[in-house]
């Protein structure tokens, strides 16, 4: 029996226990090895991703000789205990119980796992209010320690030496970079990760503090020379617009709405006499 549960919209059947199998719809898990999955508290966005067997070998007896038995994966909660110990305490109905890949194999469930786990920087990504947004303090069993500690300093320790590279070193950097070629394979993910990038960093908080730093800049002579040095010829110009020729334009709900009040706003202004 298929059906909906939670409130989530999401598609379960008795045969899958608590898992929402909408990604694949109904499958038979006799044919895998075992599935990567995702579960969600509700209340507060944190997540934890893990892998599980369909089933696992077992001894044979004279009862019954077969060689596999079916694991509890259908109620499965994970091996995180502190995530368990949430899902005994606010019940099932305030979490999602997400399959995110079916796998054939040991070694597919493995490297999946781990490539699930290092593409969504679980041990470092965090939520709007600071907290870390994944139960996951491993990847693929391996423990590390201070990453998020050593990461964050790592990064001041490179913004620093960025601010105190000498002209001689920029041009030095910038000249290796001109003219560079790149395969097509690599244009390809270099598109594919430009499409499937997360939200802008910035908050709305640190987009007006950037804004209240900018408010009464004057940008010196030099400056609007090193500017002006830049602009694209009109060969470039030609180039960009053959390269972006028949491809779609992602806009974001928020961004296609501000196109939208522009054009409302200049036609008012065309139909009032007001220049634009």
């Amino acid at each position: 029996m298929v059906g909906q549960r939670w409130g989530t919209g999401m598609m379960t059947t008795d045969k899958y226990g608590h898992w929402d199998i909408t990604l694949f719809g109904e499958f038979d898990p006799d044919e895998f090895f075992g599935f990567i999955y995702e579960i969600e508290e509700l209340a507060t966005g944190r997540c934890y991703i893990g892998k599980k067997f369909f089933r696992h070998k077992r001894k044979k007896t004279k009862a019954d000789k077969s060689k596999f038995k079916e694991s509890d994966w259908k109620e499965y909660t994970s091996s995180c205990e502190p995530l368990k110990e949430s899902i005994e305490q606010q019940g099932k109905d305030n979490f999602t119980f997400r399959i995110l890949s079916l796998c054939a194999g040991r070694s597919q469930l493995t490297y999946e796992e781990c490539q699930y786990q290092y593409t969504r920087d679980v041990l470092r990504t965090k939520l709007p209010n600071g907290e870390r947004k994944y139960f996951n303090k491993t990847i693929g069993h391996l423990l590390f320690a201070g990453v998020e500690k050593q990461s964050d300093e790592a990064k001041a320790k490179m913004s620093a030496y960025a601010k105190n590279r000498t002209t001689e070193h920029k041009e030095k950097i910038y000249s290796q970079l001109r003219g560079r070629e790149f395969t097509p394979e690599h244009k390809a993910k270099l598109t594919e990760a430009l499409l499937n990038r997360p939200e802008p960093h910035h908050t709305g908080q640190c987009r007006e503090k950037i804004s209240e730093t900018l408010m009464g800049h004057v940008v010196t002579e030099e400056t609007k020379a090193k500017m002006s040095a830049h602009i694209k010829t009109p060969e470039h110009r030609r180039k960009m617009a053959l390269a972006k020729l028949g491809k779609p334009r992602h806009f974001t709900p928020e961004h296609r709405a501000k196109i939208a009040a522009t054009k409302l706003l200049n036609k008012q202004k065309k139909l009032s006499g007001i220049p634009t």
